[in-house]
């Protein structure tokens, strides 16, 4: 039951996270819960918890490219001086100066770390054009991301900013059910001002207006079979929400590096009824 304790934390560390609700997950009562966990933890639970936000906060502010004022959110933080005093209580250092600190990351950054947030919301996403980019690969390959070296070129000679544009990849199909077929894999650019679909009619698309239920997660490419499990298992076991056939989006925070697409923070849509 510990083990699915702390598991239980690493995965909702977004969200607050009281002994009163961890003990009705174990069974326990919280006074007795309490003093299990410090037995097992040498540590109080509160503590605890605190270092792992810590942690995944290092990962995030390391590896990525996220904001800080972001990143403290993500790891259950509201208020940016209570985030900067426990990130220097666990690691002598302040986020920003942790960020520029190349030296310090290295020694504390663990590269098999990840983020992955049960904690997930539902939309209406609205019906919207955009660029397309089509192509196949295996979702969970490296070389999947190669398409958006021609999506970096088709801006680069459209004098166009990546600025301008939100980033989602259309994943037609489940790669679990087929590991070994290439599937379809679409580079989307969304115009945050629709004038910029002018440049190219031909490129042009409508993702549709459809039901979607979105987790975040953030992590190495070759780490995305087990944490897409990990949240359809959720979706399915855990959400009340039922899943629908039709394609799934992921939404990048940042323009995806074709050369190291590894540990960039997205968003999965996945259709719900």
């Amino acid at each position: 039951m510990i083990k699915e304790l702390l598991t239980y934390i690493s995965f909702h560390l977004e969200e607050k996270i009281t002994l009163e609700e961890l003990a009705k997950i174990s069974g326990y009562s919280p006074f007795h819960l309490h003093k299990i966990l410090k037995q097992e933890l040498q540590d109080s639970i509160g503590n605890y918890i605190k270092k792992q936000r810590m942690r995944k906060a290092a990962y995030l502010i390391g590896l990525t490219t996220t904001p800080i004022s972001e990143v403290k959110h993500l790891v259950g933080y509201d208020n940016d001086s209570s985030f900067a005093r426990a990130f220097k209580d666990v690691y002598n250092i302040t986020p920003t100066a942790f960020r520029e600190n190349n030296q310090l990351k290295k020694k504390i950054i663990n590269l098999n770390d990840d983020y992955v947030s049960l904690k997930y919301s539902t939309i209406k996403f609205k019906e919207r054009e955009a660029f397309i980019f089509p192509s196949y690969g295996n979702y969970f390959s490296k070389d999947i991301y190669l398409i958006w070296k021609d999506v970096a070129h088709y801006l680069q000679i459209n004098n166009l900013n990546h600025e301008e544009f939100e980033y989602y990849a259309i994943l037609h199909n489940c790669q679990h059910f087929d590991m070994e077929t290439p599937l379809r894999y679409d580079a989307a650019l969304v115009p945050k001002n629709k004038t910029l679909l002018n440049t190219n009619p031909f490129l042009k698309i409508i993702l549709p207006s459809e039901r979607f239920a979105v987790y975040r997660f953030c992590s190495k490419v070759s780490d995305y079979q087990q944490n897409s499990l990990v949240i359809t298992r959720h979706l399915i076991e855990s959400s009340g929400f039922e899943h629908r056939e039709g394609a799934a989006y992921f939404r990048f925070h940042q323009f995806p590096d074709w050369k190291d697409p590894d540990n960039l923070l997205l968003d999965w849509y996945l259709p719900i009824k």
